[in-house]
């Protein structure tokens, strides 16, 4: 009995990694910078990005990006087909304007599911607390998970389809630390 038990623990941890196959794992809603490269920065810099952790390919047919705010928008994501185990998706420029308090989910139109999704700042719904996406520089222009695909949102720099980072604080405290270390290791010698 206790060799089943060891040879099925690590296949019930591995498959609850990720309870959910895709994150809306970052947004933009008050650009700060000119992410389509119009020479102006605008609400068409606005973006969301799709993470498939993996362990396998996501099928986006039959899927849409709900975007749910005072003027509420639907995009297909059928047209994207696979999204592979690590792989992001970035929108740019999705039809219509997300306000700074709002909410955004993955839908599954075929069995009327909520896949991933998320309310952000005063909107309904959002009862853990996730910031709004107003923004006063680059230093907090994303809401972001961090790290990927958790349930920790944080506002911080932008990472356009590549890892999201800590919050500047964060960063801030981690290189400070890392000096310390360096510090005490020289003294050391």
């Amino acid at each position: 009995m206790r060799k089943r038990l060891t040879f099925l623990a690590p296949l019930i941890l591995s498959s609850a990694v990720y309870a959910r196959p895709i994150f809306v794992n970052e947004i933009v809603v008050d650009p700060q910078q000119d992410w389509n490269g119009s020479g102006t920065v605008s609400p068409s810099d606005e973006w969301f990005e799709l993470y498939n952790p993996g362990p396998g390919r996501y099928n986006l047919y039959g899927k849409e990006l709900h975007l749910i705010d005072t003027t509420p928008n639907a995009l297909s994501l059928s047209n994207f087909g696979w999204l592979g185990a690590g792989e992001r998706l970035v929108i740019l420029d999705p039809e219509g304007m997300q306000n700074n308090n709002g909410r955004v989910e993955i839908f599954d139109v075929l069995t009327q599911k909520v896949v991933d999704g998320f309310s952000y700042g005063n909107w309904a719904g959002n009862t853990t607390n996730i910031p709004n996406g107003n923004a006063t520089g680059i230093w907090n222009e994303s809401l972001s998970r961090f790290p990927d695909a958790s349930d920790n949102f944080v506002k911080t720099y932008a990472t356009y389809g590549t890892a999201n980072i800590p919050e500047p604080g964060t960063l801030a405290l981690g290189g400070l630390a890392g000096l310390v270390g360096l510090s005490a290791m020289r003294r050391r010698r």
